[in-house]
């Protein structure tokens, strides 16, 4: 899914290495240090009951697709306006196909549909020489008042890439919101998982480098307006997460929203990317553990148009309660949407994980000063963080 996210890179590679030999900072940096700067996706085999205790997820690798540039039709087809609810025949017809006995619906989808499509946001980064043309674009749902945006790691690491290989906001990264997607908000990152990226550091430099999408997250902190004369809101529209250890998420409705760019070229999506939002069920649940007592981690469900490249950070919505319990981080493989089936990391997996990471739960960690957890970030994680991924890549940033 996220492999779109990536594409720039390919581009700087030349860029970067000559700028690095000219400036003396390139060392041994191959011709082509950005080039293997490849996505991680997931996929599991399917635990045998319902119950997630039953059996842990495998570890499979996920072919991505390649973008490409859709007709305007294409495009319009599978584009829900943010300010256009979802129609009620629509309704009707996915959940004649997707009530289960264990699940049922209580709240109103299009009100959901509205509060999810407010929360959730593109992460649009552009770098030195990728220009317009070369976009990196992603997903994330903001998660509190302050303006906390939660999203996949391997989105936030281009705000830990920001000045990379030692050229000062070499990607420049912002915040978009609305459809078709607008330059809103600055922001910094305030965390992102140490684990994701000991772990995925060491595999981007493979030709087959998907993981598991274990500690596949980040979160990031709105700074400022685009347009300085502007002032910030003294809050923003977000989705509660649901912090639940309920291995009986099989069948239960959702509602998914994103910014897809899978099918489009960088000047639509720079010009004309359009959130979209679905209603849809799980599938099946998965648990990234060995050994009991199993935990539900990550959760698959059924195909829709947001199985693309960019719906990485997206949100997965309860609409038994309106609550996020998921984070899109991957697809598996497919033609089409529709044949895809797209991974989320539960809140429950982010919770556990924050815990073991710095010892505050997700509740916590969101009541803490992000200022001063930004500050400790930058000068104990942020360091060791960026140069495994720049050793990864084939550069040296000392």
């Amino acid at each position: 899914m996220e492999t779109f996210f990536l594409t720039i890179l390919k581009g700087l590679a030349t860029f970067v290495a000559t700028i690095a030999l000219f400036l003396g900072i390139g060392g041994n940096a191959t011709t082509d240090p950005v080039a293997h700067f490849q996505p991680v996706s997931v996929v599991g085999t399917e635990v045998q009951s319902e119950a997630v205790t039953e059996q842990a997820a495998k570890e499979t690798p996920v072919k991505e697709s390649t973008p490409s540039e859709p007709s305007a039709s294409v495009v319009s087809a599978e584009v829900l306006p943010q300010q256009e609810l979802i129609s009620q025949a629509l309704i009707d017809e996915a959940l004649s196909r997707i009530r289960a006995p264990k699940h049922e619906v209580r709240v109103s989808i299009p009100e959901i549909n509205t509060d999810a499509r407010s929360a959730v946001v593109n992460v649009f980064c552009l770098s030195q020489s990728g220009g317009l043309f070369e976009p990196l674009s992603g997903s994330g749902v903001l998660i509190d008042p302050r303006g906390i945006i939660l999203t996949n790691a391997h989105v936030g690491q281009y705000f830990l890439l920001r000045d990379y290989l030692g050229i000062k906001d070499f990607i420049d990264c912002i915040i978009r919101t609305g459809s078709p997607a607008h330059p809103t908000y600055r922001a910094e990152l305030v965390y992102l998982s140490p684990s994701w990226v000991e772990r995925s550091a060491q595999k981007l430099s493979q030709d087959d480098n998907r993981g598991t999408g274990k500690d596949d997250y980040a979160f990031l902190r709105i700074t400022g307006r685009i347009l300085e004369e502007d002032a910030l809101p003294s809050s923003v529209p977000t989705l509660t997460p649901a912090i639940k250890n309920d291995a009986d998420l099989k069948g239960l409705p959702v509602l998914v929203a994103s910014y897809p760019a899978g099918f489009l070229g960088g000047t639509t999506i720079n010009r004309d990317l359009w959130g979209i939002s679905s209603v849809t069920t799980v599938l099946g649940v998965y648990t990234f553990r060995e050994t009991e007592p199993y935990t539900p981690d990550i959760f698959g469900i059924a195909g829709t148009v947001g199985a693309q490249e960019g719906s990485s950070g997206g949100a997965v919505v309860s609409l038994e309660d309106g609550t996020l319990v998921g984070l899109i981080t991957a697809r598996t493989e497919g033609e089409t949407t529709s044949e895809r089936e797209l991974r989320a990391i539960t809140l429950f997996h982010i919770d556990e994980s924050l815990q073991a990471s710095i010892g505050l739960t997700l509740k916590a960690f969101l009541e803490k000063d992000m200022v001063e957890i930004q500050h400790v970030f930058d000068e104990h994680d942020a360091p060791r963080l960026k140069k495994l991924l720049e050793d990864s890549l084939g550069g040296d940033s000392n």
